[in-house]
């Protein structure tokens, strides 16, 4: 879904006649190649693009912030909050995607460092999310529910000395992002796969998953409305039950399995003591 995102959004605004197999091949070749060598080097490109990225972000919101109505966002919850529920359903379906961070958790030193890690880049996620749609509702005002990428557009309105675009960088930026984005779910669908299959080297799985996905997100839509179709209906339930309800399943089946293995250990020790 991710591969299929980042093609439709290259195709829109950059290359309207290229194939998502052409767009997406390159891609899933990076993040392969950095899912093969492991958490390092993700961890390592992330350290160097998303400063990047918030300061580009700043950076846009700033620059058009001479251009902004904030009255253009008024009257709050005209139509009452569940609108705004609903609006919120597929943003929360994003948001889901940090349960990949459990699969990290393991290999940070100290439980209070990585936890505090843990919040404080979701809190900046929400925040730049945040900067981000209101910075596109003071500009577009109610047209901007018709927009496909609201801060792509609020980036056209930037320019420096008054004829250098820079929506290009804006979409360098982004495509960087979907690449260390993409390697992370690749790493951490290899090292699942991995412990399921008992393999001791997790590696070889990375280009065949690869390849699999490059297919699926071909294959699976046509056109970017069957997309946008399966955002708004699909994706916000699927997503809550994969990276909601299965994750409390698994907790709650570890915390039962551990409760019991006390209760026998402790009821072993009881019939070993003497009397």
């Amino acid at each position: 879904m991710v591969v299929r995102e980042s093609t439709d959004f290259l195709r829109s605004g950059f290359y309207p006649v290229a194939s998502p197999l052409v767009l997406g091949t390159p891609l899933l070749l990076l993040t392969t190649y950095m899912a093969w060598h492991g958490l390092e080097i993700i961890g390592r490109t992330t350290l160097i693009v998303v400063p990047i990225q918030i300061f580009f972000s700043l950076i846009v919101t700033a620059a058009a912030a001479a251009q902004v109505q904030p009255e253009l966002i008024l009257p709050l919850f005209e139509r009452g909050v569940l609108p705004v529920l609903r609006a919120s359903l597929i943003p929360a379906a994003w948001f889901g995607e940090v349960i990949a961070l459990a699969f990290f958790f393991a290999s940070v030193r100290g439980e209070r460092g990585r936890a505090v890690a843990a919040f404080a880049g979701t809190g900046i996620v929400l925040a730049l999310i945040v900067i981000g749609g209101l910075s596109a509702g003071m500009l577009f005002g109610d047209q901007v529910g018709r927009l496909a990428y609201p801060f792509s557009s609020v980036a056209r309105f930037v320019t420096i000395g008054g004829f250098l675009r820079i929506d290009p960088l804006a979409m360098a930026v982004w495509l960087f992002l979907t690449v260390i984005k993409v390697a992370i779910l690749q790493h951490v669908t290899v090292m699942a796969l991995a412990r399921l299959l008992n393999l001791s080297d997790n590696r070889p799985l990375a280009l065949p998953l690869a390849g699999l996905v490059l297919l699926l997100s071909d294959g699976l839509f046509s056109n970017k409305q069957e997309v946008d179709a399966w955002l708004l209906a699909g994706w916000p339930v699927y997503s809550f039950c994969m990276q909601l309800l299965l994750p409390l399943a698994i907790v709650l089946v570890a915390a039962v399995r551990s409760v019991r293995g006390r209760a026998k250990g402790g009821a072993g020790a009881a019939r070993r003591s003497p009397g």
